[in-house]
């Protein structure tokens, strides 16, 4: 940390040195829950000691991309910028150029936070991008209302009995409400339950194929049909976003919500302190008896320096705020995504109780699982040719409860077939060009599915 902080006086010293007639820097983020924290612990000091204002936009994850896309043929994006695309794009968009690179060296950062980084994620050419701020988080926690439900069952089978029992339509009350606008979102919820219940995300690392129609990810997927079908899921849940969701939740619309563990942050700061007093949290319940960690890749940063950003090392100045001691403890204090410095929820204030419980409970469920592109970065060249497939599975859920699409399971085969023929035509696209990567570069031989596949493992395939 005294790495960290010398550096940082030393940029503070530059900043000293601007005028307040400088250019205002930009912030682009759907964090909104963090407003206040931002606003209090980074850009008022940040504008107190470099005379450089901090102009605030907010977008949902969703309006965020279309808004940075948009921008990109223009000159009106932002200096910084959160990332809202999924891990393994990030090296895509850094070949397309979104992303100025920090003026920070790797080894200027705390050690907990070296230890995150990777090329292709945080670091590209071996310089450092961006940097995680938040610990691993999923969407796969299931948040209730306690008032009405005692006991949170550990079988999908058994959520479906408990959703139908909590159903009321007469008096407008529902055993859950979704996030269907936001199919992205929902195709999340279902890879992850499938891989919770022992199935796969999106690759089966044992054939290096995409696998979206296995048994596992049927039953979860079937769930959610059943579970619509029954009359269970708020009806208004095809208008609904994830914050929405909320709001039909702390009206008593609707008893569960799926969410991450900023539930309750997001909850208090919409609707007040008061609503946490019916809050309950639970893990996920799984298809059968197995319950599998949620694994993901390495992590990407939270914040990133845009290529908009005209003046490097203030924009680095400002980022640098995210890893003080004031700063994690102000993310614990806010109930959203869990600090990387996880010690801070420790010396943490006014924590309600159901927040921790839900950090314990996505601590416990965490792992990684094996991610090409840190095996080979050429793979990365394969990333960014890669164009999207649509529909995927949460398009595939909203398309047939809507009745766009008659037979589910033929459309789960064709997504599946779809997404290897793609990845099968970037891979030979790319070898054309010169890249040195080919379709065994996605085959794991020592991943065991529901275990850590920790970094060490990595130098096993050589």
């Amino acid at each position: 940390m005294k790495k960290i902080l010398s550096l940082l006086l030393a940029l503070l010293m530059v900043g000293a040195l601007v005028t307040a007639q400088a250019e205002p820097m930009s912030w682009w983020d759907q964090f909104l829950n963090l407003q206040e924290t931002h606003e209090n612990v980074i850009w008022k000091p940040f504008t107190e000691e470099t005379g450089i204002e901090v102009e605030y936009q907010n977008y949902d994850a969703a309006s965020f991309k279309e808004a940075f896309d948009l921008a990109m043929g223009t000159d009106q994006g932002p200096s910084v910028m959160s990332y809202a695309w999924g891990g393994n794009e990030a090296v895509a968009k850094y070949n397309n150029g979104y992303f100025s690179p920090l003026s920070v060296n790797k080894e200027d950062l705390p050690d907990y936070v070296q230890a995150t980084l990777a090329e292709g994620y945080t670091m590209f050419d071996g310089q450092v991008y961006s940097f995680p701020t938040f610990a691993h988080n999923h969407y796969d926690l299931f948040w209730y209302n306690k008032e009405k439900v005692s006991e949170v069952p550990q079988t999908l089978a058994e959520m479906r009995e408990l959703l139908k029992s909590l159903t009321n339509a007469e008096n407008n009350v529902y055993g859950i409400a979704l996030p269907l606008t936001d199919t992205g979102r929902m195709n999340g919820i279902i890879n992850y339950l499938a891989e919770m219940s022992g199935g796969v995300y999106d690759i089966d690392y044992a054939t290096g194929q995409y696998v979206f129609n296995d048994d596992i990810t049927k039953a979860v997927f079937k769930f959610f049909v059943d579970i619509w079908e029954d009359g269970s899921v708020h009806p208004a849940s095809t208008t609904l976003k994830t914050r929405t969701v909320r709001e039909r939740w702390a009206n008593d619309e609707a008893v569960f919500a799926i969410d991450g563990c900023w539930y309750p942050g997001s909850i208090k700061n919409a609707f007040g302190a008061e609503y946490l007093d019916k809050l309950g949290v639970a893990a996920a319940p799984v298809v059968g008896e197995t319950r599998n960690p949620v694994c993901t890749a390495p992590s990407t940063g939270t914040f990133y320096l845009s290529s908009f950003c005209k003046d490097t090392e203030a924009g680095t100045n400002l980022m640098l705020r995210l890893l003080s001691d004031e700063y994690a403890i102000a993310l614990a204090e806010a109930m959203d995504q869990p600090p990387l410095n996880t010690a801070a929820l420790e010396k943490a204030e006014n924590v309600a109780e159901v927040y921790v419980e839900g950090c314990k409970i996505m601590a416990s469920q965490m792992g990684y699982r094996p991610e090409p592109q840190v095996r080979n970065s050429a793979v990365g060249d394969v990333y960014t040719e890669l164009m999207t497939i649509s529909p995927n599975v949460g398009d595939i859920y909203v398309g047939y409860i809507t009745g766009a699409i008659t037979d589910w399971e033929t459309a789960l085969d064709e997504y599946t077939a779809a997404m290897n023929a793609e990845l099968d035509r970037a891979i030979e696209t790319c070898r054309s060009m010169g890249s040195n990567v080919s379709r065994d570069d996605f085959i794991f031989s020592n991943y065991v599915r529901g275990e850590d596949y920790t970094s060490d493992k990595y130098a096993e395939l050589k």
